[in-house]
Parts: structure tokens; sequence; C-alpha cells
């Protein structure tokens, strides 16, 4: 289907943890998109993801009163099924 693949952060950035969330801050985002809020139809898609946590990630850190960080990622081919919400 092809190659895809999602950052933390950009070359410019730092991924931020927080001890609050337990996790940086993509990788509770990540977790939390895995639950659901990502899905379509009941089904999270690579690219849905993708677009979830480009959202997200910001968001998070606004409330957090992180520094920037915008998730990076690259996609060469077909979207795909992640997970099905059942």
């Amino acid at each position: 289907t092809g190659t895809h693949w999602m950052a933390a952060s950009g070359s410019q950035q730092f991924a931020n943890e927080f001890a609050a969330l337990g996790h940086g801050a993509f990788t509770y985002v990540l977790l939390q998109a895995l639950k659901g809020p990502a899905a379509n139809n009941k089904v999270i898609t690579v690219n849905g993801l993708k677009n979830f946590m480009q959202l997200e990630v910001p968001l998070l850190m606004k409330k957090y009163n992180g520094t920037s960080q915008l998730p990076s990622s690259y996609g060469f081919g077909s979207d795909f099924p992640v997970q099905i919400i059942k």
C-alpha cells in the first residue's frame, strides 16, 4: 500500500513531555486517537490519524503552555485502515 511515517515534531522543534500526561504530547494524542476520536465511520486510517495528530498536538501544547510542536508526516501510496473501532 505504500510507506507512511509520522514524527513527533519538525526538525527545528522539540518533542515536549508533560508529567501530568504520563507521556510526551505526541504519544498522548496518538493513544487518545486510537481510542476512537480519529475514526471516520468506525475506521481509523493512516491519513485520518496523521490529520488528527496535526490538529490535536498543537492544541494540547497550547493547553499546557508548551513550546510549538507540529507533528511531521509523509505518505507515499494508498491510505489504509490502522484500526477498526467496534
